[in-house]
């Protein structure tokens, strides 16, 4: 897990990155898994200003079919949602051969400390709170795809 700088700005994410390429030359896709509309919106356009292409999803279970279709570069979800939790979503992409190494960044409303260590022991690499800054979204995305 690491920390994330307060400066950060859509300006400086975007001067520094036009456009994100895997390694494999093919642009970078961030899956987002949040059963608000408004916040899958907001994630999407910052992330989409950073260079990123996107795919949502609006529950876990929607978002490990898209997973299990189409496995992204990195995932951005939430934890409390209908049909499937985050946190059953992050256990069930951890557990495909491809979902091993694929980043996952947890953006929530949801602070409980059992949650937290839940996720951290399937391996995301950033926690963010809802009310932080969306700017921080695409930070942490662009420093786990590194």
């Amino acid at each position: 897990m690491f920390p994330l700088k307060s400066t950060t700005t859509i300006q400086s994410l975007c001067g520094e990155w036009p456009r994100l390429t895997s390694a494999g030359g093919q642009h970078v896709e961030v899956l987002i898994v949040d059963d608000c509309e408004r916040i899958r919106a907001i994630a999407g356009a910052v992330l989409i200003a950073a260079g990123f292409d996107i795919i949502e999803a609006s529950n876990g279970q929607a978002g490990l079919n898209r997973f299990e279709a189409n496995t992204p570069d990195a995932i951005v979800t939430d934890i409390n949602m209908p049909v499937m939790d985050g946190l059953t979503l992050i256990e069930r992409v951890r557990a495909h051969p491809e979902g091993k190494t694929v980043p996952i960044i947890v953006v929530s409303a949801n602070d409980k400390t059992a949650n937290f260590e839940r996720a951290k022991r399937s391996g995301i690499v950033c926690w963010l709170n809802k009310a932080a800054n969306p700017l921080h979204i695409a930070e942490a995305v662009m420093m786990a795809v590194q």
